[in-house]
């Protein structure tokens, strides 16, 4: 840590001294601005290509808010007006740039004077710090070594779990298959049962009537009547039969319809999700890909006075972080589809039991007669409501989910856009902190003026700590 910031002093302090002695060309009050304004000198991320569009630097519309040619890129200022009704989602998930450049203050002028003091003592130090700089190149060689081996680890135990995961999804849905074929199994048995016991019944019923056969003349008349009375009773069942099983195919076809429609719905609805999540990927991407532009530009003037090795590390360092963001964004996108294609083949196998269920039913009715019709035309009445109860809950949780998740976007957009007003520099930095400063400062801005360092700078800062100090007597 010691060494970085030894470093980071010493480039500051030859930007310094080249600006410091330069010849100013302004008043005191805006010398102090234009020789202070320098990224260099204020130690903050400022782009070398100013916006030419007439915005801000921190203006979301300039493209080169965080580094680049200077103008803007790809129409952003001239093209307000391509598709502002279509992005208007997309317009509230923005986020401005931080600041680049905090207000200055009389330490931008106490640091350079104090650059210009040390930058002989510092010189004396470069060779202990290029040693130190070797050796702390090679602990973060394996450093990171270890750290690649970490994540080679990771990697294999998800890979370890995803095969477990798998391997149990393929012996549930085998118990599921022989679990099926075991309720297949059980009703052959009892429709076997169901047969036995109705030939044993009518071998009891040919055997009653050849003991009744002497009595066949007596009842003739009466048999003959009961004959004609089945014969009717099974055409009105037969009849009453067919009324059924019409109504329940035109029932089964309204319901494969509106099931057919609630499907496209669905599918429908993961288009539009998916079409966002892709664009708001391509808006981070790209606000990544400027964030990089301008850190590339920081490390190439950082080079100049840094030495090659630092250099090397800060562009290591940062082809790192491009990789490990480009990683994760990929994962994240690849989680998100495996989510979404495993909830749409749980829906369609459960779609699939349903039919194949109702399908069974209608064959059953359709190929015997059960004397507990009633009572499953009421189940399945039962059903099919509990079915679309199902479905409603379903649809009410998934628009809760959405609604919730919007809200906590909204929420989190408001917060970022909120502590990216301000430079990092000054949080919860105010006018009073600032005066206190100053006249605790006082003493060294005397010394400024005693030294002639930059008078036509350090007067103007000596005389505004000297109305502080009188205004805090004065209270």
């Amino acid at each position: 840590a010691g060494m970085g910031r030894n470093a980071a002093f010493r480039s500051r302090a030859a930007i310094t001294a080249s600006l410091l002695h330069s010849k100013p060309t302004h008043t005191a009050g805006r010398a102090l601005a234009a020789s202070l304004s320098d990224s260099a000198l204020l130690g903050t991320r400022g782009a070398p290509g100013a916006s030419r569009c007439g915005s801000t630097p921190n203006s979301s519309a300039c493209a080169t808010a965080g580094g680049g040619s200077g103008a803007c890129g790809s129409g952003a200022c001239a093209g307000a007006d391509d598709g502002e009704d279509a992005e208007a989602r997309g317009d509230e998930l923005l986020v401005p740039l931080r600041p680049k450049l905090r207000s200055l203050d009389h330490y931008d002028l106490m640091d350079a004077f104090d650059a210009s003091l040390h930058s002989q003592e510092e010189e004396t130090k470069r060779q202990e710090a290029k040693k130190k700089q070797v050796q702390v190149r090679e602990r973060l060689d394996g450093q990171m070594a270890e750290r690649q081996k970490a994540k080679d680890l990771e990697v294999m135990e998800q890979q370890r779990a995803r095969e477990q995961v798998l391997a149990d999804a393929e012996k549930l849905a085998k118990e599921q298959a022989a679990e099926r074929q075991r309720q297949a199994a059980q009703r052959e048995e009892l429709l076997r049962t169901a047969l036995e016991a109705e030939e044993i019944f009518a071998e009891k019923k040919r055997r009653a009537q050849d003991e009744r056969r002497r009595d066949y003349e007596r009842v003739c008349q009466v048999i003959q009547q009961d004959e004609q009375k089945k014969a009717e009773e099974a055409e009105t069942s037969k009849k009453l039969q067919n009324e059924r099983s019409t109504a329940f195919r035109e029932y089964l076809k309204q319901t494969r319809a509106e099931r057919a429609k609630e499907k496209r719905k669905a599918q429908e609805e993961e288009k539009k999700m998916l079409a966002e999540m892709k664009r708001v990927s391509d808006e981070r991407e790209a606000k990544a890909v400027a964030a990089l532009e301008a850190r590339k530009a920081q490390l190439e003037r950082f080079s100049k006075s840094l030495g090659a090795p630092l250099a090397e590390k800060r562009a290591q360092e940062e082809r790192d972080y491009e990789e490990r963001g480009e990683r994760q964004k990929q994962e994240r996108l690849q989680r998100e589809l495996e989510a979404l294609e495993q909830k749409e083949e749980v829906r369609k196998v459960k779609l699939r039991e349903v039919v194949d269920a109702n399908r069974r039913f209608a064959q059953d009715r359709s190929e015997r007669l059960d004397p507990r019709q009633e009572a499953d035309r009421e189940q399945m009445e039962l059903w099919r409501l509990d079915n679309e109860v199902g479905a409603t809950q379903d649809r009410r949780k998934r628009e809760l989910a959405r609604q919730q998740r919007k809200d906590m976007d909204d929420h989190c957009i408001a917060v970022m856009r909120k502590n990216a007003s301000v430079h990092i520099s000054e949080f919860g930095l105010t006018d009073d902190v600032r005066k206190r400063e100053l006249v605790f400062q006082r003493d060294r801005l005397e010394r400024l003026g005693q030294e002639g360092f930059r008078p036509e700078l350090s007067t103007a800062l000596r005389r505004e700590a000297e109305q502080a100090a009188q205004t805090v007597l004065a209270a």
